[in-house]
């Protein structure tokens, strides 16, 4: 009997082995950053929200994910200490990233490999002449301290050029959905170029040590949903490139944020068979 006809029928013929087949992974939620800063890049000084959807499916002992992340820019502060995204009419999406992945255990070991877009939405700023597609490969130990992982990236199109990161995290449970985390990320680009024609871009292109992430936060859980607050310290030694109007690059960046996220598997797994209570005589 073929291998699929075979599987088709165990699925049928059990429906617990179906819907556990069919069980899927869902989160959503929402960001707020008071700069949005990308690899050491501030591409606004103004605040963004940014909702996010994650689903990921059981894949022959791994997990298949699909995602989407996007950027809106609430509003525009008439000051020239600021610029955003676009200089269009707000609220404005400016940005989506949908992602794919395929993960895969080995061990204490996770290996994953996937792609990423930026697709830029704005008419004026940032615009589609910056989309770029990031070709991801990583691998972490996620179940040891500090959780260290690496990814590397190949960009084609508004950037182009291989890009290496490094990561570190930690979570440290104080009480019963109270949590500190602390964690750094540190990127290096090799040879990496940018669309001139995008003034934002300009800091994009370079060679070597790009940017120190450093942040420090919490995990709280409030009525089943989990909330972030976090600070993060960006630190970009020797900027390559000279300040872009005003300035999208510079030596030290403190920015604040806070992410809202719930959700849960579905269908939810049957609970447990109780066990028979014998009768009282």
């Amino acid at each position: 009997m073929p291998r699929f006809l075979a599987l088709t029928l165990a699925l049928t013929l059990s429906p617990v082995a179906a819907r556990a087949q069919l069980a899927i992974d869902v989160h959503g939620g929402i960001g707020f950053v008071s700069q949005y800063v990308d690899r050491g890049v501030i591409l606004s000084s103004e605040p963004v929200l940014q909702p996010r959807l994650d689903i990921g499916l059981p894949v022959g002992g791994g997990s298949f994910g699909i995602s989407v992340l996007a950027t809106v820019q609430p509003l525009s502060l008439d000051s020239t200490r600021y610029f955003g995204m676009t200089s269009g009419k707000t609220p404005s999406l400016t940005e989506a990233r949908p992602a794919i992945s395929l993960s895969q255990r080995f061990g204490p070991m996770r290996f994953s490999w996937g792609a990423e877009g930026r697709l830029y939405l704005a008419k004026t700023g940032i615009t589609k002449s910056a989309n770029t597609v990031s070709f991801v490969t990583s691998l972490g130990a996620p179940d040891v301290p500090f959780a260290p992982k690496l990814t590397f990236a190949y960009d084609a199109g508004g950037i182009t050029g291989p890009y290496f990161e490094g990561e570190l995290r930690q979570v440290a449970r104080i009480a019963k959905g109270v949590a500190f985390t602390v964690g750094g990320r540190a990127g290096y680009a090799v040879d990496q170029t940018a669309d001139t024609t995008v003034a934002a871009f300009a800091p994009y292109t370079r060679t070597g040590f790009t940017h120190l992430d450093l942040t420090a936060g919490a995990l709280l859980t409030v009525a089943g949903a989990m909330v972030s607050p976090y600070i993060t310290y960006t630190c970009v030694p020797n900027p390559l490139v000279p300040a872009v109007g005003p300035a999208r690059q510079l030596d030290h960046v403190l920015w604040v944020g806070m992410t809202l996220a719930v959700g849960g598997r579905f269908p939810k797994p049957p609970k447990p068979a109780q066990p028979a209570q014998p009768i009282a005589k």
